[in-house]
């Protein structure tokens, strides 16, 4: 599948109709708009400006880096421009009943600058199978196209979770355009405590049989 051209101009319209997204954003529902900005340690920094739309299950934003500042430089040559991409974050939380999947997501992000564009959608569906456990089947597909490339992944999963033991296992795999075949694995997550997941995973990179055991903590406040 494609992505439609990516010519400089073509760019430049998308991403001023994710801006004008933005800004028309407060009109349509009740939205929360949110500015971060993050210092690098080589003195470059990114800002992040977006609104969210919960009601609608969109958020747009735009990113921008700002590129360090060398004190030796030449004022008079000038300094390097900032560079950024829009982004389009919409999730579908109910799909008709006619569909096979119950829910879904799509992420748009477009680089005018670099001539780079992503498209990236994923879907699911989750089935109470008896005994506690909820069997999860999800799809998901990436395409990207710089100046002179295109790419494209798909991963599928079936992940089993027993809600007593708060144990997960998963089987999937995933291709590219550069596999012959398809790659798969298998992990195995198990929450110790209230936002503590242990995960052991396998899996076939093309090359070799990466094997890892990660640890996480996850909390809001």
């Amino acid at each position: 599948m494609p992505l439609p051209s990516c010519r400089r101009g073509g760019r430049a319209v998308i991403l001023l109709a994710v801006l004008a997204t933005v800004a028309a954003a407060p009109a349509l529902a009740q939205t929360k708009s949110e500015s971060k900005r993050t210092e690098n340690k080589d003195g470059s920094a990114s800002l992040d400006f977006s609104n969210e739309v919960a009601d609608l299950g969109t958020k747009v934003g735009l990113s921008v880096s700002e590129p360090s500042v060398d004190p030796m430089a030449d004022p008079a040559a000038g300094q390097a421009t900032l560079s950024g991409s829009a982004y389009a974050k919409v999730a579908v939380k109910a799909l008709p009943d006619w569909l096979f999947w119950q829910n879904g997501a799509v992420d748009v992000a477009v680089n005018p600058a670099d001539e780079t564009s992503k498209v990236a959608t994923s879907l699911t569906r989750s089935v109470g199978i008896g005994g506690g456990l909820t069997a999860t089947l999800k799809d998901s597909y990436s395409f990207a196209r710089g100046a002179a490339s295109e790419s494209w992944e798909t991963d599928k999963s079936l992940s089993v979770k027993h809600e007593d033991t708060r144990t997960t296992v998963s089987v999937g795999a995933k291709t590219t355009q550069d596999q012959a075949g398809w790659l798969p694995s298998v992990s195995a997550q198990q929450e110790l405590a209230k936002g503590f997941n242990v995960t052991t995973s396998v899996s076939d990179t093309g090359s070799e049989i990466a094997k890892s055991v990660t640890a996480g903590f996850k909390h809001r406040w």
